[in-house]
């Protein structure tokens, strides 16, 4: 597996990590994803029992508007609890999640 990190706008195969606080509110990457997938990230959210609690995620399986064939939403807990530490065990969680697919 090769991660890299780069805007959005990232139009390659592969998939997309992206991050949401508690009340599954969207980074300000997962909202601009979310407008080119036209809504499917906050339409998959509606749909299950995401709301960004600290270490859950929500897989989005082939959208529309990016050549991604998946993209993971990663819940990051309370943005004020938000540290390096957090940061390290949203990376890999990622990484878990990713390499399964």
């Amino acid at each position: 597996m090769r991660l890299t990190f780069s805007s959005p706008d990232l139009n390659k195969p592969g998939a997309l990590a992206v991050f949401a606080t508690e009340k599954a509110s969207l980074s300000a990457s997962a909202e601009q994803l979310d407008r080119m997938t036209g809504g499917a990230i906050k339409r998959a959210i509606a749909a299950s029992k995401f709301k960004g609690g600290k270490e859950q995620t929500l897989k989005v399986l082939a959208p529309q508007g990016v050549q991604a064939a998946e993209i993971l939403v990663v819940g990051l807990g309370k943005a004020a609890d938000i540290d390096h530490l957090a940061a390290q065990r949203a990376g890999g969680i990622v990484v878990r999640e990713l390499s399964s697919s």
